[in-house]
């Protein structure tokens, strides 16, 4: 099969206008969290970077005892290799968020452990770390494809310069233990494979980063591994696939969204929980949409018909599509007759926002209405990606997610991105809403997910020492998603609480209605 991003290349030449506005929609959405994004391309964009708080408010208390299933890989390779030992440079003492230069290191960057005693003499001690600075890369999101067929969102188009200003902060706050972080900014085409591929390396083996923090480019498995696995780089993404492909890469692939199975197990045990399969409140027949590329998330042990078959449903109508846009496109009118002749009462998408309105807008002029739930696959609850569904099919459809939606602002963490980007020097427009505004505040995330690790990875951190040091990093509260738990080894990923939410016609977006509690995944 040909590589989903060179598919969709192929695709988006051939695509009527309306088509490709259908796709925009969906692949804006895995900017943050997802696999297929569309953003605008971005121009004129300068250098540097930052965020600050794991603060991120919310209503979610952590109860014990709850849950089920692995929350992520059971662990990590031991040992930690050092890089290179470099000259010796300055000593440091622990502090929080960074150190001064002399004393004991006993704090480190973002609190806790850089060791106790005496002086550590801060040195080379990996791939982009000198004894005064670390090497840090930054993803920006660049789709001149989408830019070129005459389609812009309305995104915005100062992340370069948001950049600046979080590594500003950052550094102001004492870097990483006393070391100034550099920033490496490339943009990655989200659209383009051998793009991915080519800023891989780019970023490995040209500028020789210790880490890249990514909202999502990086949308193929492949080029993920490029980094992870081959280039054994740490990447903070908010794409970080399934537990497989977590596990193969450990303990380098991170962020603070949940990895794609823990999604399936929270999808059905919170649809279970609200009655949707529930026979006395019109439940019939299943129907469940997903796509032949995810096999690894819907017909494996931790996949999505394992955990159906867990809460009592054992059939059910499913049609499997092809990834590439264009067949999902033309899929739907083919699901929506399936799913219709065999009295499929209540829909389970596993797929894309362009395949659930292809199916929306086909369903509509026949009548058809069937009660959908849905989950954060693929990013199909983001107000970016959402904003097209067909109302007369979907006001009041029900979904259990981890992220925020409303005003960034109102959670701890989104308004001191917002106080961080819009202070002088830098002066940016501020944080707006989870639409506009994704990419800088998954930046935000990612970094702070980054400085926190590194407080417990020691002053003179590896690559792997930092990696396994996220697993016991702490708790966070960031300011896309509601909470991520870092509190056992080889715990690589967060989304660890629920918020049931519902789409809206009025303003075409998610609202939550009800707080957030914890996750079953």
């Amino acid at each position: 099969m040909i590589p989903f991003g060179l598919q969709t290349r192929l695709w988006w030449r051939e695509a009527s206008l309306i088509e490709r506005r259908l796709a925009v929609s969906a692949l804006a959405m895995a900017m943050a969290l997802v696999v297929v994004a569309v953003v605008p391309a971005l121009s004129g964009r300068s250098n540097d970077g930052v965020h600050v708080g794991s603060e991120a408010g919310g209503t979610f208390e952590e109860t014990a005892g709850e849950g089920g299933g692995p929350a992520g890989p059971d662990g990590v390779a031991g040992g930690a290799p050092g890089g290179a030992d470099g000259a010796a440079g300055t000593t440091a003492t622990g502090g929080t968020r960074g150190t001064s230069r002399s004393g004991s290191a006993t704090g480190g960057t973002g609190g806790g452990g850089g060791g106790g005693g005496g002086p550590v003499t801060l040195r080379a001690s990996d791939r982009g770390v000198t004894a005064d600075t670390v090497k840090i890369g930054f993803v920006i999101i660049n789709l001149a494809g989408v830019a070129e067929a005459g389609i812009v969102a309305n995104l915005r188009d100062d992340t370069d310069k948001v950049i600046d200003a979080l590594v500003a902060d950052a550094n102001a706050r004492g870097g990483v233990h006393g070391r100034r972080i550099v920033p490496v900014k490339r943009e990655v085409d989200i659209l383009s494979l051998d793009d991915q591929n080519r800023k891989c390396t780019q970023f490995a083996d040209e500028e020789k980063v210790f880490a890249v923090l990514d909202v999502g480019a990086f949308a193929n498995a492949t080029t993920r591994a490029c980094l992870t696995k081959q280039k054994q780089t740490l990447l903070f993404t908010g794409q970080v696939g399934t537990a497989e492909e977590i596990r193969e890469a450990a303990p380098y692939q991170t962020g603070t969204m949940k990895d794609d199975n823990r999604k399936m197990l929270d999808y059905v045990r919170s649809a279970q929980e609200t009655g949707f399969f529930d026979p006395a409140k019109g439940f019939k027949k299943l129907g469940i949409l997903w796509m032949n590329c995810r096999d690894s998330i819907i017909n494996t042990p931790n996949g999505l018909k394992a955990y159906l078959r867990q809460a009592g449903v054992t059939s059910w109508s499913e049609y499997s599509m092809d990834c590439d846009l264009q067949s999902q496109q033309r899929a739907g009118p083919v699901a929506q007759l399936q799913f219709a002749g065999d009295g499929v009462t209540h829909v389970l998408p596993a797929v894309t926002t362009v395949a659930i309105n292809s199916f929306l807008n086909s369903a509509q002029p026949q009548g058809y209405k069937p009660k959908y739930f849905l989950s954060d696959l693929l990013g199909v609850t983001l107000d970016s990606g959402s904003r097209d569904y067909n109302p007369d099919q979907f006001d009041g459809v029900m979904a259990y997610t981890t992220i925020h939606h409303g005003d960034p602002k109102a959670v701890a963490a989104g308004k001191r991105c917002n106080d961080v980007i819009t202070k002088a020097p830098h002066n940016l427009p501020p944080i707006t809403d989870y639409g506009r505004d994704l990419e800088a505040l998954t930046l935000c995330d990612h970094l702070e997910q980054f400085l926190l690790a590194a407080g417990k990875a020691g002053p003179n951190p590896t690559r792997r020492s930092l990696g396994e040091a996220i697993g016991t990093s702490g708790e966070m509260r960031p300011s896309v998603v509601n909470y991520a738990r870092f509190d056992r080894p080889g715990k690589l990923t967060g989304g660890d609480s629920l918020s049931p939410a519902t789409w809206r016609r009025d303003c075409r977006c998610w609202r939550h209605v009800g707080p957030f509690r914890p996750a079953y995944g």
